[in-house]
């Protein structure tokens, strides 16, 4: 299911329709034209995270929110922020699937950078505020809005200058269009 590093351009449409079928690559491929990344590989990575992972998020989110009778309000994140000790030992990761759960877990602390403690401290509260209370905001952290259909609503999770924000419409028009497919893994 990964693109081939030596992905090229010229092989970015032919790689969606082998990976996906060619109904999806037609639908979703051209919100990732390869030139506005940092080469065809980097496009390709970015179209299977948002097929396999946050578009079905935001769409699950969709459905649990919509769900009737729903008491609990739903909240949705997206995680950003790339270890930059990974970043050392591998450059060019970037931000890959479950590597928040470095966050959560709070693995290998004495190896990150300030930015990266005081994030891991963010997200361990709003986890366990979330499990105690069914809501995670509270303390100082960030405040976290509920999910909603009308403005797509998520957190998302970094260090830094961007730091931990609010995103309204994250990646709305390439989770629209996935919305539109069907995806068989």
């Amino acid at each position: 299911s990964n693109a081939p590093k030596d992905l090229n351009a010229s092989g970015f449409m032919p790689f969606l329709r082998q990976r996906f079928g060619a109904a999806i690559a037609g639908a979703v491929g051209p919100l990732y034209p390869p030139e506005q990344y940092k080469d065809a590989w980097w496009a390709a990575t970015h179209v299977l995270g948002d097929g396999l992972f946050s578009c079905p998020a935001r769409q699950s989110s969709r459905w649990i929110a919509n769900a009737p009778g729903r008491q609990s309000p739903v909240f949705l994140y997206f995680y950003e922020h790339v270890l930059e000790l990974v970043d050392l030992l591998v450059p060019g990761k970037g931000c890959f699937h479950g590597s928040e759960l470095a966050m959560v877990y709070h693995v290998d602390l004495a190896l990150w950078s300030q930015g990266e403690v005081d994030l891991a401290n963010e997200v361990l509260g709003y986890w366990t505020r979330f499990a105690a209370h069914g809501d995670p905001n509270g303390g100082s952290d960030p405040v976290w809005p509920a999910y909603s259909q009308a403005s797509d609503t998520a957190l998302a999770l970094n260090v830094g200058a961007n730091g931990t924000t609010q995103v309204l419409g994250l990646k709305q028009k390439q989770c629209d269009a996935w919305d539109t497919v069907t995806v068989s893994s």
